[in-house]
């Protein structure tokens, strides 16, 4: 069976979600109650880029902490303000 190369695009590229961008655009999201970045605060455990889609991965400090909304939400908005990026999935753990 042939090996097929699947081209990866370069953060940057126009159109493009690139890892990089995605966590940059992160560093301006504070947790709402400590007022921190959820980066410094390691909350953000993982950024996935498929396509035009960025996913986050943002583990909270408890489960079903009401704050979540207002994390997801501020995730979001950062991350599509500041990319390409045409839709943001927040998972929330």
């Amino acid at each position: 069976m042939p090996i097929v190369q699947i081209p990866v695009p370069e953060d940057g590229e126009a159109g493009v979600v690139g890892v990089s961008e995605v966590r940059a655009a992160l560093e301006g999201v504070e947790e709402p109650e400590l007022r921190l970045p959820i980066v410094d605060l390691g909350m953000v455990s993982g950024v996935a880029v498929d396509g035009d889609t960025a996913v986050v991965a943002v583990a909270l400090p408890l489960p079903g902490d009401e704050r979540a909304q207002a994390v997801h939400g501020a995730v979001a908005e950062a991350v599509l303000a500041a990319t390409d990026a045409q839709r943001v999935e927040v998972d929330l753990r």
